[in-house]
């Protein structure tokens, strides 16, 4: 809803006198302006319509069908099961030159060894998404995927958040492992690495 957002606030329109034109509890516009319920179609419409902005109608509603698209196909990959997640994006993989990867919470699946990827995704997938119970095929596909880290001519650039060390999705061994392992694949042949500690803006190599 950015766009509406703007025309609300454009036209002096505060959140309870938006929600009160429109008929609705005041904690719904906030809902939407942050994200946190999704929009209808006709809500889209009476909003537009409420802050004059109905030439905006058919570019958000298109917005909103191509989002809850992508979600549906999303959700029904995921349901078939982890390893095809997994093996769906080993072709993107191999075709690509350069990754670039950023992540603030957990260390991306590239780079993470054997024992943790076990643990990922039945906390990930199966918990929000139902995945079927292919836990260990999963892991091998997985690994099998992170061969791209030592085939071809690939660069990698990557920034990881101090959070991602401290993120445990397992116990001291493990994460003692996953240290070694990021260390490992930290070749400067391979590319450039670089992690931003809690509290300073500047990246650190």
């Amino acid at each position: 809803m950015p766009a509406c957002v703007r025309c609300a606030r454009t036209r002096g329109l505060s959140g309870r006198a938006l929600a009160s034109a429109l008929g609705w509890h005041y904690t719904k516009v906030s809902k939407l302006e942050n994200g946190d319920r999704s929009p209808s179609e006709d809500d889209i419409r009476a909003w537009c319509t409420a802050c004059g902005a109905d030439d905006q109608i058919p570019d958000l509603i298109a917005t909103v069908r191509h989002v809850a698209s992508v979600h549906h196909e999303y959700r029904r990959q995921m349901q078939a099961g982890m390893k095809h997640m997994t093996e769906s994006s080993v072709p993107l993989y191999e075709q690509t030159s350069l990754f670039r990867v950023y992540d603030t919470t957990v260390l991306p699946g590239l780079f993470v060894r054997a024992r943790r990827v076990r643990r990922r995704p039945v906390r990930w997938w199966q918990a929000s998404w139902g995945s079927k119970d292919d836990v260990d095929a999963a892991v091998e596909a997985r690994i099998e995927r992170q061969r791209v880290l030592y085939t071809g001519d690939r660069q990698f650039r990557v920034v990881i958040e101090e959070q991602v060390l401290r993120t445990r999705l397992g116990d001291a061994d493990v994460m003692a492992g996953q240290l070694d392992r990021l260390m490992a694949v930290m070749s400067p042949a391979k590319g450039q690495h670089r992690h931003h500690p809690c509290g300073r803006r500047d990246g650190t190599p």
